[in-house]
């Protein structure tokens, strides 16, 4: 082979080898190469974080080529530590400002944060979480890797100068949540804890027998009489749990759906959830189905929601208000409101052997 021979074959090697690499590169994710090498993160965080104790941050990850992933972290600072993770390996950047961050920075008053504050928070989320019993969610690798994988190796000694409150712990959430998301004990071990609050409504539902000095005291304090009192404790306990897994499921359906339209979910998904079915349950005890119902009715169910919240700061109420709008749209598209009717039906059968409807839990 001549000279010449030789060099063209060595400058077509190279021109394959070079579209090899080219299209091995735009086989993978923006995501994967953002944490495999590197990238230009944008980063938000909901305001008022420290004092509320819930921060959802957003991050946007930019890779060379001009293409760019998407990532969103739900943190409890006072218990859960990382309490949600999302987002999308490949996404638009101008789709996710315009569509997106556009109308989460309208829903929550977001402001940008810098990397390494959403890095520290997200670190010391897990850590957090996980020294307090708590599960992680599902996938929540994938999306922290955003940050870099390594990462991972920051997380054993992550920074928790923000985490907890008053040298302890505070829940604020569902018991069905607890159930779910605890490792090595239960619901009631985790909130007899003597460093652990609870904010909602403590009923015999949650801790059973460990309440009755306290049920007892109340009664006293209300004057109610022992006589007046005509409630099987196991129904009630019965009907409860029925009334958090519908919650559960809306709340999981509204996360699905938000997805689906590439919107965050608003940080109280959970808590609105409880109280949305809360509210809803005799409405939809009174239709054929669940897609009867209307768009009246359900603002009516915002309502009953905005005055039962009235005693919340600001901040949590209208994250609530906000929180409660978005499981009204999920129901009207995808029909999520069958979780609840299915509720309403074993409501009124608990109601029927004798139960009375348990309050929702409000946050303060």
């Amino acid at each position: 082979m001549s000279r010449d021979s030789r060099k063209k074959e060595r400058q077509r090697l190279k021109r394959k080898q070079k579209k090899r690499e080219m299209r091995r590169q735009q086989s993978r994710t923006a995501l994967r190469r953002i944490a495999g090498e590197g990238g230009t993160l944008e980063c938000w965080i909901t305001p008022d974080w420290r004092e509320e104790g819930i921060a959802l941050l957003e991050v946007l990850g930019h890779v060379g080529d001009g293409r760019c992933a998407f990532a969103a972290f739900l943190v409890d600072l006072w218990c859960v530590g990382l309490k949600d993770a999302f987002g999308r390996g490949d996404v638009s950047e101008a789709t996710f400002r315009e569509e997106s961050l556009k109308r989460w920075i309208e829903q929550t008053n977001g402001v940008q944060i810098d990397p390494g504050t959403a890095r520290r928070l997200v670190a010391g989320a897990i850590r957090f979480g996980r020294q307090n019993g708590f599960r992680l969610p599902p996938g929540w690798e994938k999306w922290v890797s955003i940050f870099g994988r390594d990462i991972f190796n920051e997380l054993p000694s992550a920074d928790l100068a923000d985490f907890g409150v008053e040298g302890g712990l505070r829940y604020v959430g569902t018991a069905d949540f607890l159930r779910q998301r605890l490792s090595g004990c239960t619901a009631e071990q985790f909130l007899a804890r003597p460093e652990v609050q609870w904010i909602g409504d403590a009923d015999s539902s949650l801790y059973g027998s460990d309440l009755e000095e306290d049920e007892d005291r109340i009664e006293d304090e209300e004057d109610i009489e022992e006589d007046e009192i005509d409630v099987d404790e196991e129904q009630m306990e019965e009907m409860r749990r029925v009334l958090e897994e519908a919650a559960s499921k809306l709340a999981d359906a509204t996360r699905t759906w938000c997805q689906e339209k590439n919107i965050p979910p608003q940080p109280l998904l959970d808590e609105a959830a409880f109280i949305t079915v809360g509210t809803m349950v005799p409405l939809l005890a009174s239709k054929t189905e669940p897609e009867d119902v209307s768009d009246e009715e359900l603002r009516e169910g915002d309502r009953l929601l905005e005055a039962m919240v009235g005693s919340v700061s600001p901040d949590q109420r209208n994250a609530l208000v906000a929180a409660a709008e978005q499981l009204r749209q999920c129901m009207r598209e995808h029909g999520a409101a069958r979780d609840i009717a299915e509720a309403a039906e074993a409501a009124e059968a608990a109601e029927a052997a004798g139960a009375t409807a348990p309050p929702p839990d409000v946050p303060t």
